[in-house]
């Protein structure tokens, strides 16, 4: 799984959104885990919204994820939001990790490489008789798979088109790997839409 991002910190910003986008990953993921009974359970980054994520965590989360991780091998790669991990947080914490010719890691890597990766949260849209439907995916060229986001976090919901313009310049090797120095200015009809999604307040 990649892009869980627990223990948000919207509401140390200002934005008062109900605290249970933690709560809802560890119930999907919980979901998840009965359902395949995996041995190995393995975080491709962000697990949470950044380094102060695991310390916001409630009492309640901390049990749940314990319980989860209790009987399996879990390992956190560490992503862009969150570089390092407390030691009390449970499993093993890694930067990537080699599986034969097969590497995990968090941002993927351009080249020719075999490797699973998230950061970018892919979605899919698909447009029919004037409506359309939205949903995460995954990608691939056949080497290179990249994993939609298993959290609910609307900080990641509310830029897809603009992970996406990324995504597509990427490919394209229009960009270079790592987040772009210069951008334009949105404009205004955009940021109100953005701010809309976020439930922030003009």
């Amino acid at each position: 799984m990649t892009s869980s991002r627990m223990g948000s910190s919207f509401a140390r910003a200002g934005q008062m959104l109900p605290p249970y986008d933690t709560r809802e990953t560890l119930r999907a993921l919980a979901g998840v885990l009965a359902r395949y009974a995996p041995r190995t359970v393995i975080a491709l980054g962000d697990s949470f919204h950044d380094r102060g994520g695991p310390d916001r965590l409630g009492a309640d989360d901390r049990r749940t994820l314990a319980g989860l991780q209790a009987g399996r091998r879990w390992l956190w790669i560490t992503g862009n939001h969150d570089r390092t991990l407390p030691d009390d947080i449970g499993g093993e914490v890694l930067d990537d990790l080699a599986l034969g010719r097969l590497t995990l890691r968090h941002e993927p890597l351009g080249g020719a490489l075999d490797e699973i990766a998230g950061h970018l949260h892919p979605a899919g849209k698909v447009r029919l008789r004037g409506r359309s439907v939205r949903r995460r995916c995954f990608v691939t060229d056949g080497r290179r798979c990249v994993m939609p986001a298993f959290g609910t976090n609307p900080n990641v919901m509310c830029y897809l088109d603009d992970i996406f313009v990324y995504l597509r310049a990427r490919a394209n090797d229009a960009v270079p790997r790592g987040r772009p120095q210069k951008r334009e200015d949105k404009p205004e009809a955009v940021a109100k839409s953005e701010s809309s999604c976020l439930g922030q307040r003009s």
